[in-house]
């Protein structure tokens, strides 16, 4: 499963830069971005802090990386650190 979703992240660096992603990550705080999971209801949008919006653009330009997958990367480490947190409690 980790190996699966490393090499998501890893094909994340591969997609191309577009505007209209970045205006739709500024824009993730009032109008929100739709959830690329599998199982996801159509319509569905998921609204954005102006500070995780900040992270994800700041990612996206010192790495080049297209907004959107900024966005999933920074939604991957925090899913990521609130696993291992939640093991080194119980542990």
């Amino acid at each position: 499963m980790a190996i699966k979703r490393l090499c998501e992240l890893c094909a994340l660096h591969l997609k191309a830069r577009i505007p209209d992603d970045r205006k739709a990550v500024q824009q993730a705080d009032r109008v929100g971005l739709p959830p690329k999971a599998d199982g996801c209801p159509a319509g569905r949008t998921q609204t954005l802090t102006t500070e995780f919006i900040s992270e994800a653009i700041t990612i996206s330009d010192v790495f080049e990386l297209n907004e959107v997958a900024a966005v999933e990367l920074l939604v991957a480490g925090l899913s990521y650190s609130v696993y291992v947190l939640s093991s080194n409690i119980v542990a």
